[in-house]
């Protein structure tokens, strides 16, 4: 897999091993720390690609490296990781279901992996949301009444100071 800082390097004619170090310290950038709560929200992920098509398997081959980093794995060692290797003309896809049961299916063709991760992300962020509101006793999803949906916005303490000066 090629980033874009090794694609530079090789244009400049920089060794080999240079490369890969910097693109192993590109992906471990990558993996960050959204990645190690990535898997707390989700109980299986299928990744299904072709090895063969090398253009379009980056964003599978990198979310597979974001799931099986060690953070990652434990924040839910109960997420089934499957990596199913296709030898067709098949556009590769990750396949992700949530700790709710709900399922998505993302097209890896076209979603870079930190576009994945980062809709995983939010999905997992509304999904605490959720919970939070269950367990005080509030109705889900929160209903804003009409009302004070027209209301006008008030304005904060420091405009309303800028104002006083006027």
């Amino acid at each position: 897999m090629t980033t874009p800082l090794s694609v530079s390097l090789l244009a400049n004619k920089i060794p080999f091993h240079s490369i890969a170090t910097c693109d192993a310290r590109f992906l471990l950038a990558l993996r960050g720390k959204g990645s190690e709560r990535m898997l707390k929200f989700l109980s299986k992920v299928k990744i299904e690609f072709n090895p063969l098509d090398t253009g379009r398997t980056a964003a599978c081959l990198e979310f597979l490296a974001q799931c099986n980093a060690r953070r990652a794995r434990d924040s839910n060692p109960g997420c089934q990781i499957t990596v199913k290797r296709r030898t067709d003309n098949f556009d590769p896809q990750i396949t992700v279901t949530f700790v709710n049961g709900t399922e998505e299916v993302i097209d890896a063709a076209s979603t870079p992996a930190q576009d994945i991760r980062e809709k995983i992300l939010a999905k997992g962020r509304m999904l605490e949301t959720e919970q939070m509101f269950r367990e005080a006793g509030e109705a889900w999803p929160v209903m804003i009444p009409e009302a004070e949906r027209k209301e006008p916005v008030i304005m904060g303490y420091k405009a309303r100071k800028a104002e006083e000066k006027q």
